[in-house]
């Protein structure tokens, strides 16, 4: 069973608080000094191909808007990966752009509302794929994890400790127990967790959420959180909310399975019901409040 999901196409970054967009998918606004109220515009898409490029998406682009990766979309590029950054304020935004079907990481963020120029984080001879982003909420230190496309998959994270510094070397995540896709990670209770699913010879796959110190350079310290034999993509993604940190992932056909950190382990999984693949985001989003709230 494929699970479809909605996915962000183009994003705008209005400056100022009057904005304009029809067929909009979804506003994030938020404050900055001198109260100004800054809103983003993420237009959405289907699955399938599109035969126009993403900025086209929702109409004219509004006055006073930037809009980033206009043509991405004609260009064969992944889906992105968008927040604002805690301490600077401003939005940072990165995907997989295809560069002649060899796929990097491509990183680009906003200066006073207006979208700076698209940066390759990765230039390997080898496609980065799925790559998601995470803040320090202290220093605005970044986090983005991704994986490598190759005949012994593996995940993989790039950082820098604020805005203001240079990105890393890309960091392994994984080990070698078997082929692990699609990570997704958190920064919470001083540690950067990533969370991804590994393939079993065997039989299904174990979900698998790695730690670290959040300003560290030690190692990565994998923990099996579950093993499932669903058979399509788990879609493994880290949440949090206040002090709590948690991973959701689609455990079958029928059910949603969480699991919490209790500041030095995961906790046991427990399961959330569904009934069809349109359901599973309104799952996480229930579990997300059960947790905040405490039941």
């Amino acid at each position: 069973m494929k699970v479809r999901r909605r996915r962000f196409a183009t994003l705008v970054f209005v400056w100022g608080a009057f904005c304009f967009a029809p067929c909009l998918a979804e506003l994030r606004s938020f404050q900055m000094p001198p109260k100004t109220i800054h809103i983003i515009h993420m237009y959405h898409k289907g699955d399938g191909p599109d035969p126009f490029p993403w900025a086209s998406i929702g109409g004219p682009i509004p006055p006073g808007a930037s809009a980033l990766n206009t043509g991405g979309d004609q260009n064969g590029d992944g889906w992105p990966s968008f927040n604002i950054n805690p301490v600077t304020g401003e939005g940072e935004c990165t995907w997989s752009r295809n560069n002649g079907g060899q796929m990097d990481i491509a990183f680009s963020e906003t200066s006073v509302g207006v979208w700076n120029d698209i940066v390759l984080l990765t230039s390997s001879a080898e496609s980065e794929r799925d790559p998601r982003l995470a803040f320090s909420s202290s220093t605005g230190g970044t986090k983005i994890v991704y994986w490598l496309d190759n005949g012994s998959p593996q995940v993989f994270m790039i950082e820098r400790n604020s805005a203001t510094v240079p990105w890393s070397a890309p960091i392994l995540v994984s080990d070698s127990s078997g082929p692990a896709r699609y990570p997704s990670d958190a920064v919470a209770q001083g540690r950067v967790h990533v969370g991804y699913e590994v393939e079993r010879a065997a039989s299904g796959k174990d979900i698998i959420v790695s730690g670290r110190p959040e300003n560290g350079t030690g190692p990565f310290s994998p923990e099996v959180v579950a093993h499932v034999s669903y058979g399509g993509k788990a879609e493994v993604i880290l949440d949090q909310g206040g002090s709590k940190v948690w991973a959701t992932w689609v455990n079958s056909d029928s059910d949603v399975g969480y699991s919490v950190f209790d500041g030095t382990h995961w906790g046991v999984p427990q399961f959330w019901p569904y009934s069809s693949s349109d359901d599973i985001d309104t799952v996480r989003f229930q579990i997300r409040l059960s947790i905040i709230e405490g039941n």
